[in-house]
C-alpha cells in the first residue's frame, strides 16, 4: 500500500476507536484500490492485554467479512500475541481450526 492509502485506513480505524465504535468480535473492513485491510480487535482498551475470548468471537466474523467481500486469500498475523500478551501456542490452533473447512486460503504468520 502507498503510505497515503495506509494513512487513510489508519485515520478511519483510529476514529472508530476514539468514538468507541470498534469492539472485539466485529471486524473493521477497509477497502483500498485493489486490496482490503481487515482490522481484528483483540482488546477492548489500548493498554490492556488481549483476551482469548475476543479471538474466538472474532474468527467467525473474520471469515464472514472475507466471504461478504469476495476475499479468497488472507494473511493473518499472530493475533493478540505481540503487544496483546497472548500465548501464540494458544491462539494459533484456534485460527487453524476456524479456517480448516473454509474455502479461504490462509497465510498464517508466526510472531517474529
Amino acid at each position: 500500500f502507498p503510505v497515503t492509502i495506509f494513512a487513510a485506513m489508519y485515520n478511519e480505524y483510529r476514529s472508530l476507536c476514539d468514538r468507541g465504535d470498534l469492539e472485539p468480535g466485529v471486524m473493521h473492513v477497509w477497502r483500498g484500490w485493489d486490496k482490503f485491510v481487515i482490522n481484528f480487535p483483540t482488546k477492548d482498551e489500548l493498554h490492556k492485554d488481549s483476551k482469548l475470548e475476543y479471538i474466538v468471537a472474532g474468527l467467525p466474523a473474520l471469515i464472514d467479512a472475507c466471504h461478504s467481500n469476495g476475499i479468497k486469500s488472507i494473511a493473518v498475523p499472530a493475533l493478540g500475541s505481540g503487544l496483546g500478551n497472548l500465548n501464540w501456542e494458544d491462539v494459533k490452533p484456534l485460527i487453524l481450526e476456524a479456517f480448516k473447512d473454509s474455502d479461504i486460503k490462509l497465510d498464517l504468520y508466526d510472531p517474529q
